[in-house]
């Protein structure tokens, strides 16, 4: 009787094991299936950025570009005299472009603007260093005064963060004459455009 009774039993667990199974599998088989998906947008046009982060390159494309502040790379300005002397200024600027302005006994009287070429710029500081332009004086004459009837001829050089300007009324080196006649024929060989045709 004992035997039949444990007989029973061990069938009843073995069933219920069996159904348990069953049900496992069938819940398993009902699950979706999990997939692991990217973080990193579609295309062909990503980079990644300093942390990690994705951005697409028209975004990149489009960020604000800092402009570098233009400021005066030369000028030369040589003023009226009593009598018929030339007078106007011309100035070079950072970028290439240059500014002349004819006020009297000059062949363009008026605005003008130009474009010089970078290796035409320098060309004219490489000959400024050799022809010592940097080691000049601030004015001439030295110690002198200053004659009202003699025209003043005004240079300037932007060199290694500095503005150099040299105020010549007379009495000057040979050095800075050479390079006012320099200077000055580096701004007469560029093509000028009156700007008020410009505005027209």
């Amino acid at each position: 009787m004992r035997s039949v009774f444990f007989l029973v039993c061990t069938l009843c667990l073995v069933l219920g094991f069996s159904s348990c199974n069953r049900k496992a599998s069938k819940i398993g088989q009902e699950l979706p299936e999990r997939r692991v998906t990217s973080t990193q947008p579609e295309g062909k046009d990503i980079q990644k950025d300093s942390i990690g982060l994705y951005t697409t390159r028209q975004k990149l494309d489009t960020a604000v570009e800092v402009k570098k502040p233009v400021y005066l790379l030369a000028s030369i300005r040589r003023e009226a005299c009593f009598g018929r002397c030339p007078s106007f200024e011309a100035r070079l600027y950072s970028d290439g472009r240059a500014v002349y302005d004819g006020l009297s006994n000059v062949e363009k009287i008026g605005q003008f603007d130009a474009q010089a070429q970078r290796s035409d710029i320098t060309d004219l500081f490489d000959e400024a260093i050799e022809m010592g332009f940097f080691q000049l004086s601030q004015r001439y004459p030295e110690n002198g005064t200053f004659i009202a009837d003699l025209p003043s001829t005004y240079t300037s050089l932007h060199f290694k963060g500095a503005l150099y300007k040299v105020v010549n009324n007379h009495d000057s080196p040979l050095t800075l004459r050479r390079f006012e006649k320099r200077l000055e024929a580096f701004f007469n060989g560029l093509e000028w455009r009156s700007i008020d045709t410009l505005r027209q």
